[in-house]
């Protein structure tokens, strides 16, 4: 189970941060699987993590942009999510 410290942004740019338990996931291997409805409201998410319950320091930032092509900082650091299913890995770079 892990916590979450979240800002979410609609598409006009309306914030909102939240800091606390991150639904009912788990991590199994490593990943994490999210289902968005297919109409997902275009926003973005800025968010950091950590094992619930715990005193450790909060992950590293990441971002997750949803239907959106604003507020895109480093093109590089991006994926095109295909129209099939396909599972992620996020792993900390060294």
């Amino acid at each position: 189970m892990l916590d979450v410290n979240v800002t979410s942004c609609t598409q006009s740019g309306v914030c909102n941060t939240t800091i606390g338990p991150w639904g009912n996931r788990q991590v199994q291997g490593g990943s994490i699987r999210i289902n968005l409805a297919a109409d997902f409201a275009p926003s973005y998410f800025r968010a950091r993590y950590k094992p619930r319950g715990n005193n450790w320091d909060w992950s590293n930032e990441i971002q997750i942009n949803v239907g959106m092509t604003q507020g895109l900082e480093n093109a590089q650091n991006y994926w095109l999510i295909p129209s099939t299913q396909i599972e992620y890995t996020l792993a900390k770079k060294e």
